[in-house]
């Protein structure tokens, strides 16, 4: 009688989800996995399995995906032994408004090519890396703005970017998930040859910045400017303005004129910025140019020699910038990005709060429309465009008639960059958190602002003035806005003595990057202050008015009423009077002129300017006297500086 030995599985040890980086928690792409037997060459299969039935499925059917929680909970039920992300050409990850192509890198036989693979783990910019589930192969995983074909090059080396998915584990999990497009198209043709060109970017992906404009990038680009000198050959000096114009960045023009000014007898500003707007990526000139000039100047980004296959976690702090900077160094790192200017960063925490009535919901969900629609200014503050997810917790019922009022007073429709949420977040156990991040991601991608309305709806049975209960919502909230990049901004109610400011323990009110007050003023009208302001004044007060509109009709013919946020100045105390001198009286008239009505701006030197034109005084004199006269209207009242500029009262 004939017998056959029983199969062996392999013993796989539990998923670490901690390193894994958030933007890839957020997203809607996981499976769950069952191993298969060891087979003959000592591999095993994983396989793609749904999470409530444990039957198999396919990985590349975008039906089958679920969020990282659904796929964990079934190994934590016994189902499935691991995880894994699908890898697709059809579902880029939005980031900031780029779109880019999760690419992975299978390296197995680690343990005897230890250096081999460190130097290539260095080489690709120290991407997320991590042990795989057998414990003996490295994953990496980055961003690419190319799909590259990839596949098994052999000997132990697979690239990947659709068609399949990977494991992930958390295992050793070190690195950031990075944008190394041009790394891997390099390595793609090493392994591949030239078998096949990479696709090329999806519409709309062309002329964006190759790496954000972040002080992680940043920081390498100012290191390699100050290992070249600027007072060299218009050769040299032509290549790294194209190479810095090449980014992309905001920033760039500022970087490559501070550069080039230190060779002040040399500098000439109208010149490099004719050089800078004529610059053309259809030359070839990238920031590898600036690097190939920076390495002949003796500059390096070789990391020190790693003892593992991947080194211990960096220090607290951004390795990637220098420990030690230059004044000049510190100047030229552009300011943290902004949603609303000197209100609202990009990314963190902030809190919108009032007592009840105070309309602090309508002033959150007109700020969330501006936000989402892209309006030029908020209050006189300026916008940048993101997506937005308001998650309605309180007066669900009306929502939809606010959004109602608001667009017949805006005279635009709710963009659909703007969406809510219902069903509900526990920022005290973080029950929901990884679901909402995993929607928003794959409905609006990356860097939203959510709002949260309200912080006490979120967070049930909590007690809000323990610190052990807000530690919990503090770090949960911090928890979602990692997921999705972005912004979380809690409406909350202010505490029974308003001067306390937020309700709840003082932790609160630390941890938030931006905070504002809605109040009620003279028993009528609404303002809103800043009282947190990270690297910026707070001492801002804006006032509105709610309007009334009618809406609908209910079932009896009676109107259905609902309010919106009319910007707006309420001078009880404030009586302008008309400049009594020749100077101020021209000065006001050129910009009464030039502005025509409040609400627009200029620029305030070319306020300046303009007032210096239109006055009666010795050329040679006329900048004074337009300083002059400009100052005393700003005293006066007659005219403000905001955002916008100089604007009329």
């Amino acid at each position: 009688m004939s017998s056959t030995s029983a199969p062996v599985y392999p013993k796989i040890p539990p998923v670490d989800p901690t390193p894994i980086p958030p933007l890839i928690k957020g997203i809607k792409r996981w499976l769950p996995w069952r191993a298969g037997p060891y087979k003959p060459n000592g591999k095993f299969d994983k396989v793609p399995i749904d999470p409530v039935t444990g039957r198999n499925v396919s990985p590349v059917d975008p039906s089958n995906w679920v969020t990282i929680s659904d796929a964990l909970e079934a190994c934590r039920k016994g189902l499935a032994q691991g995880i894994g992300i699908a890898l697709s050409d059809q579902h880029p990850i939005t980031v900031a408004g780029e779109q880019f192509f999760l690419t992975a890198i299978d390296l197995d036989n680690c343990v005897s090519r230890v250096e081999e693979y460190k130097l290539l783990w260095a080489e690709m910019g120290q991407p997320y890396g991590e042990v795989s589930p057998s414990g003996k192969g490295l994953r990496m995983l980055g961003l690419s703005r190319t799909v590259v074909r990839g596949g098994n090059a052999g000997d132990g080396k697979e690239l990947y970017a659709t068609g399949r998915f990977v494991t992930v584990t958390g295992l050793g999990g070190r690195g950031a998930l990075c944008d190394f497009t041009s790394d891997i198209i390099t390595l793609e043709q090493q392994w591949f040859g030239n078998r096949s060109a990479p696709k090329p970017p999806k519409k709309g992906m062309l002329g964006q910045p190759a790496q954000p404009e972040h002080p992680v990038f940043v920081a390498p680009v100012l290191s390699m400017l100050d290992a070249i000198s600027s007072d060299t050959d218009y050769g040299t000096w032509r290549d790294i303005v194209y190479s810095v114009a090449s980014t992309g960045w905001v920033c760039a023009r500022h970087l490559a004129h501070t550069w080039s000014k230190r060779a002040l007898h040399r500098y000439d500003a109208a010149a490099l910025d004719k050089l800078f707007d004529s610059f053309d990526p259809a030359r070839g000139i990238t920031i590898a140019t600036l690097a190939f000039y920076a390495r002949k100047n003796g500059w390096t980004d070789k990391p020190t020699p790693l003892l593992q296959v991947l080194p211990p976690p960096p220090p607290p702090g951004n390795s990637a910038v220098p420990l030690l900077m230059t004044a000049s160094q510190l100047r030229q790192i552009p300011a943290p990005p902004y949603v609303v200017r000197s209100v609202f960063p990009a990314q963190g925490l902030a809190a919108i709060y009032g007592e009840p009535g105070s309309g602090k919901s309508f002033l959150a969900l007109d700020l969330a429309h501006a936000i989402a629609a892209g309006t030029a200014e908020w209050f006189g503050f300026r916008i940048r465009q993101r997506p937005v997810v308001y998650v309605v917790l309180e007066g669900l019922g009306g929502m939809g008639k606010r959004t109602a009022a608001l667009e017949l007073h805006t005279k635009q429709l709710c963009p659909d960059q703007l969406r809510f949420w219902s069903r509900g977040i526990h920022l005290l156990t973080g029950e929901g958190i990884d679901k909402l991040a995993a929607e928003i991601a794959a409905a609006v991608g990356m860097g939203a602002v959510v709002i949260v309305d309200t912080l006490n709806q979120a967070s049930p049975g909590a007690d809000e003035n323990t610190s052990q209960d807000m530690g919990k919502i503090i770090a949960n909230s911090k928890r979602l806005a990692d997921a999705v990049a972005g912004l979380v901004i809690l409406v909350h109610h202010a505490g029974k003595n308003r001067t306390m400011g937020l309700r709840g323990h003082s932790s609160l009110h630390a941890a938030m990057d931006a905070v504002i007050e809605v109040a009620t003023v003279e028993g009528k009208h609404k303002a809103w202050s800043i009282t947190k302001a990270k690297d910026d004044s707070s001492d801002v007060k804006r006032e509105f008015d709610l309007i009334s509109y009618t809406v609908d009709q209910d079932e009896y013919g009676d109107p259905v009423t609902s309010c919106a946020v009319q910007h707006a100045v309420h001078a009880a105390a404030l009586t302008l009077t008309e400049p009594k001198t020749k100077h101020q009286k021209a000065a006001l008239a050129a910009l009464r002129n030039q502005l025509q009505q409040p609400g627009k701006g200029v620029d305030y030197k070319a306020a300046l300017a303009l007032v210096a034109a239109a006055l009666d005084a010795p050329a040679i004199k006329k900048g004074d006297r337009a300083k002059e006269a400009v100052q005393a209207l700003l005293r006066k009242g007659n005219i403000i500086l905001n955002e916008l500029g100089v604007c009329l009262a």
